[in-house]
C-alpha cells in the first residue's frame, strides 16, 4: 500500500489488558509476538550491535537471538520476477515473448536487438506442434461439443488455441481465438515456467485445463508425431474427432383400458 510514515513515535507502549505495565527489552526476544494498538508484530531478527548488547548485559542466550526466516510473499516474488524479465537483464533467459508494441518502440528509439532469447528461435524457428482438441460442454444447459486447434510454438513454449474451421455452422457465435499466444498455466495461476504446460505434458487422450475448460486432445498432425518420436515419446493413435450423441430411446406403451370409450 501507500507508505504512511511512522506507525509509532518514540514512547512507552502499554501491554494490552493492563494500564501501567509497559513492554521491556526482555519482551523483544526473537520469536515473540507484540500486540501494539490492535496490531500483532512478530520479532524475527536484530542487528549485530543489538545482539551483542543483550548477550552481554541482559543475560540472553543464543536461542533468544537466533533469527527466524521471514514468511514468503508470493506476490512480491512474482512481481520481482516479472520486472526482471521485462527489464531485459543481459544473460537472463526470460523465455517470454515481450509485448510487440514495446519491441517496436524500443527499436525506434535506437535499441539494438538482443541475442539473449534467440537460442530456442534459432533452433526451432517457426516450428509448431498442432493438436486437435474438443471441449465437451454438454453438462451445462444448451451446451454442446466444440472443436479447437491447439498450436504449441517450440521457439518460446507458448500455446495458441483457435476455433476449428469446420464448426462455423454449429449455432454458436464465431470468434477467431479462444487463447492468444501465451503461456498456459496448469491450474489457472503460474508463478514460474514450471507451473505452465510444456510440450511433454501434451499427449493424445490427455485432458488439459484451459482456464476452467477441460479439453481433450484427440488428434495431431504428422510433424507433431515425428517430433515426439525423435524425442523418444510414442503417441497413441488418433481418437475419433466427431463424438456420436446418444439419443434417448422412447418406447411407446399402450395404456390399459380404463372402462371409458
Amino acid at each position: 500500500g501507500i507508505v504512511q510514515g511512522k506507525f509509532l513515535r518514540r514512547s512507552k507502549v502499554v501491554k494490552p489488558g493492563t494500564s501501567s505495565c509497559h513492554y521491556g527489552i526482555d519482551d523483544l526476544k526473537i520469536g515473540n509476538t507484540l500486540d501494539i494498538y490492535c496490531r500483532s508484530f512478530r520479532v524475527v531478527n536484530c542487528n549485530e550491535s543489538t545482539r551483542r548488547y543483550v548477550l552481554e548485559h541482559h543475560g540472553w542466550c543464543m536461542h533468544d537471538v537466533q533469527p527466524i526466516p521471514l514468511p514468503r510473499d508470493h506476490f512480491a516474488e512474482m512481481n520481482r520476477a516479472k520486472m526482471i524479465r521485462e527489464s531485459g537483464v543481459p544473460g537472463l533467459d526470460r523465455k517470454r515473448k515481450m509485448n510487440d508494441l514495446k519491441v517496436v518502440m524500443e527499436s525506434q528509439l535506437g535499441k539494438q536487438s538482443s541475442m539473449t532469447d534467440r537460442g530456442m528461435f534459432l533452433e526451432h524457428g517457426t516450428d509448431a506442434l498442432c493438436f486437435h482438441v474438443t471441449w465437451d460442454d454438454r453438462s451445462r444447459l444448451y451446451g454442446n461439443i466444440q472443436y479447437f486447434r491447439l498450436i504449441y510454438h517450440l521457439a518460446d513454449d507458448t500455446i495458441e488455441i483457435a476455433r476449428a474451421s469446420n464448426t462455423t455452422r454449429d449455432g454458436t457465435v464465431t470468434f477467431p481465438k479462444l487463447l492468444k499466444r501465451s503461456k498456459l498455466p496448469k491450474s489457472g495461476q503460474a508463478f514460474d515456467d514450471s507451473d505452465c504446460y510444456s510440450w511433454k505434458d501434451l499427449a493424445i487422450g490427455q485432458i488439459i485445463n484451459v482456464f476452467g475448460r477441460m479439453m481433450l486432445i484427440v488428434k495431431c498432425d504428422r510433424f507433431t508425431r515425428d517430433h515426439y518420436e525423435s524425442n523418444g515419446i510414442h503417441l497413441r493413435e488418433d481418437m475419433p474427432l466427431e463424438v456420436e450423441d446418444k439419443k434417448a430411446e422412447i418406447k411407446r406403451v399402450v395404456p390399459p383400458y380404463n372402462g371409458f370409450g
